[in-house]
């Protein structure tokens, strides 16, 4: 009985967040610019790391007022898509092609 309860409640739970995580998702598809908080949420980071990327100026952001810190969503995007790393599977057909390249060329 206990191990039922326990379950159901899991259940509830899990519920809860798989649609406090859908109402996030539909928040942030609809804003173009976030507010501090929000951009935190947003980057999946603590806000002293996402103070310490804004103050480093690392992580594009505004400040109208001077105090007030904005991101604007896509600027976020790019941001983390920044300094992407090839796969092994892309370094292989890199390396193939090149040497396809370099036997055709003698």
């Amino acid at each position: 009985m206990l191990s039922l309860e326990l379950y159901t409640f899991a259940l509830r739970l899990s519920a809860v967040k798989y649609f406090k995580q859908q109402k996030l998702i539909i928040m942030f598809s609809e804003k173009n610019v976030l507010t501090f908080e929000e951009g935190c949420k947003y980057l999946g980071f603590k806000k002293s790391y996402v103070y310490k990327l804004t103050s480093a100026k690392i992580i594009p952001h505004s400040k109208p007022n001077g105090k007030t810190i904005f991101f604007e969503r896509k600027s976020l995007e790019i941001w983390m898509l920044s300094n992407p790393r090839s796969s092994l599977s892309d370094k292989k057909i890199i390396a193939s092609s090149y040497i396809t390249s370099q036997s055709n060329k003698k």
